[in-house]
């Protein structure tokens, strides 16, 4: 026996197939010889590495699209931080102070009454300590023409605890309520809206 009684059969299975060398028509290597260099150098590269920030600024549009919006956060922040406006917050001989307030309205007979919790928080360990003056009274833009503003006085002794929390009432109640703190020399003024 041969190695042609060997060889596979055809469809009619009595004819020997030839055995043929498998031709390729594609060729990547010489189709990329007579490609643009701009191809060339797409599939010559390395390919990109992932990330965050590189596909953010990868085109000019990108760039300023990100630029934009992290100048907008910058401006925020520091708007945020140092120019809000703080109301219900200020510094006090190096203790930061917060209020907040809530009101119980009155009825015909009863006058309403808002009660003021004081937060006191020391910065350092030299910070005010001791007698504090409170006034609290309503904004005059809230009084009617010709009314008299309420004034309710009060006094409370700040120590090296940290923070402090003080809780009060005054005689009356309003829409926006302003504070006047003295610690010494140093005044600062409080506004909140009640609860």
């Amino acid at each position: 026996m041969n190695d042609r009684d060997h060889s596979p059969s055809g469809p009619e299975g009595g004819r020997p197939v030839p055995e043929r060398e498998t031709v390729f028509y594609y060729n990547r290597e010489r189709r990329l010889e007579k490609a643009p260099p701009a191809v060339q150098a797409l599939y010559t590269a390395a390919p990109p590495r992932g990330g965050l920030i590189r596909p953010l600024v990868a085109t000019k549009g990108n760039r300023i699209i990100f630029t934009s919006i992290v100048i907008m956060l910058g401006l925020i922040l520091v708007y945020s931080f140092f120019l809000a406006p703080n109301g219900n917050r200020a510094e006090l001989g190096g203790n930061r102070i917060s209020a907040t307030a809530f009101r119980y309205p009155g009825d015909g007979e009863k006058a309403g009454v808002s009660y003021i919790a004081l937060r006191k928080e020391a910065q350092h360990e030299r910070a005010y300590t001791g007698s504090v003056e409170l006034a609290v009274s309503i904004p005059g833009a809230s009084l009617e023409a010709g009314d008299e503003p309420p004034i309710a006085v009060n006094q409370v002794f700040f120590s090296l605890e940290s923070p402090e929390e003080f809780r009060f009432s005054v005689p009356f109640e309003a829409a926006e309520l302003i504070i006047l703190i003295q610690a010494g020399e140093e005044m600062r003024s409080l506004r909140i809206r009640p609860e």
